[in-house]
């Protein structure tokens, strides 16, 4: 059970990877899409998991390795290939089963699962995803051209990217944390890991309910009982 935001949670992955412990979010931070409890259910919640009554929704987990770099990295939500907070844009060549995608010239590339497409890519304009979705979001930073647009991609694709900047490193991110920079020209393989992570949902909960209420949709300022629909 994990007491704090997203981000504990998305902290908590790291520790947990593919052990296959399920993970019951209590939600004290801030939006919550993960850590959906709220305090006052935490109880009720809990007794509900240790009597049964709940279900398990397996996330997909994405699986990263770069060149001379013997460590395997995994996120639940996104990698994050960034500029390095140099002023220029950098290219990302971007190859899904061998197949040449896109030469991105962008501040940079987000691969996102469907879980995190209410993350880092929503805000860079990329669909929100049923979290049961199989498949992957691929979303430039800021691209120079306006014709490149967030790419939907099957999640059991290979996807290797190519990185080339002026400056004399770029960096990777993992779930919002810094993984390290690399030089120019570096290969990146980004693919489906071989386990999923388990969050605990509880028989009431609904992903759509979650959004409507995350999100505020529905909710409008106007006072619309003065229009005339209203009155028939």
């Amino acid at each position: 059970m994990t007491l704090g935001g997203d981000g504990t949670i998305l902290r908590a992955v790291q520790a947990i990877t593919d052990k296959q412990i399920p993970i019951l979010g209590v939600n004290l931070g801030g939006l919550g899409f993960l850590a959906d409890t709220s305090p006052e259910k935490m109880i009720n919640n809990l007794e509900a998991y240790l009597s049964e009554n709940y279900f398990i929704e397996n996330r997909i987990v994405l699986k990263c390795k770069i060149e001379n770099d013997d460590q395997t990295y995994y996120a639940l939500n996104d990698f994050v290939i960034d500029k390095s907070g140099f002023s220029r844009v950098i290219e990302i060549i971007t190859h899904v089963d061998e197949n040449l995608l896109n030469s991105y010239v962008a501040d940079g590339l987000i691969i996102s699962t469907p879980t995190g497409s209410t993350g880092y890519s929503l805000s860079a304009g990329g669909p929100i995803l049923v979290p049961k979705t199989n498949v992957f979001i691929i979303n430039p930073i800021c691209p120079h051209s306006l014709t490149n647009r967030p790419v939907v991609i099957n999640d059991n694709s290979q996807i290797t990217l190519q990185v080339y900047t002026e400056y004399k490193e770029m960096n990777i991110y993992r779930d919002g944390q810094f993984v390290n920079n690399y030089p120019s020209g570096i290969l990146i393989n980004i693919s489906k890991a071989s386990f999923a992570i388990k969050l605990i949902k509880m028989k009431e909960m609904s992903f759509f309910e979650t959004l409507r209420n995350k999100l505020h949709w529905g909710e409008d300022f106007r006072d619309k009982k003065r229009w005339s629909y209203n009155d028939k």
